[in-house]
């Protein structure tokens, strides 16, 4: 099991380039678990919000398509 890397929500946003208000939104749907600290202090795993990101299919090597060159 990785060891768990806490973050602030701002932390957090910062590391993913997200907002901490869309992080937010990523808890309140269940989609990114969170643990609250004290009153106010919610930190989030690093590694869960990594596990979040999925990589887009590449269209052109899905297809076989070649790119042009422009000449200037």
């Amino acid at each position: 099991m990785t060891e768990p890397r806490w973050a602030t929500l701002k932390e957090a946003a910062l590391h993913s380039g997200v907002s901490a208000r869309t992080l937010r939104r990523w808890i309140a749907d269940g989609r990114l678990a969170a643990h609250r600290i004290g009153p106010r202090k919610v930190q989030v795993d690093l590694n869960d919000l990594d596990a979040l990101r999925t990589p887009i299919p590449n269209h052109r090597a899905a297809t076989g398509a070649t790119t042009t060159e422009r000449s200037a």
